[in-house]
């Protein structure tokens, strides 16, 4: 097991130009689903940090679509809400800071994941 870094395991990195869909599925699947936007702050193969303009509700199951111009599908996952605060920006809106810990990996989304942290260049790559 590698060292941790306080509760951390995974080495943390950023990813340029990614943008992350969380969906919340509702009754059956069908009724109350929500989509919320948000922007990358870090990744890790355990979790991500991002912020966005709604709070999610804490230890809840979330569906995670990360879009990077490294690989033309999404990386999905399964994760819950681990942690979230106010955060303020400098346009003086009201955001939420929130970790999400990983907790199912769907398809080839941990090798993604990996080859991210493995090949820095891949995290620099911009839509044109």
């Amino acid at each position: 097991m590698p060292p941790s870094v306080g509760k951390r395991v995974k080495n943390r990195f950023q990813v340029l130009d990614c943008n992350v869909r969380i969906e919340s599925k509702g009754m059956l699947g069908l009724i109350g689903n929500k989509m919320y936007c948000a922007s990358l702050i870090n990744l890790s193969a355990g979790g991500m940090q991002v912020i966005t303009y709604d709070m999610l509700k804490t230890q809840k199951q979330y569906d995670i679509a990360i879009y990077t111009p490294a690989f033309r599908y999404p990386i999905s996952a399964r994760g819950r809400v681990v942690w979230q605060m106010p955060y303020n920006g400098k346009d003086t809106k009201q955001y939420y800071r929130i970790g999400l810990e990983f907790t199912y990996f769907k398809g080839p989304a941990m090798e993604r994941l990996e080859e991210l942290e493995n090949r820095p260049k891949l995290r620099e790559i911009r839509r044109d």
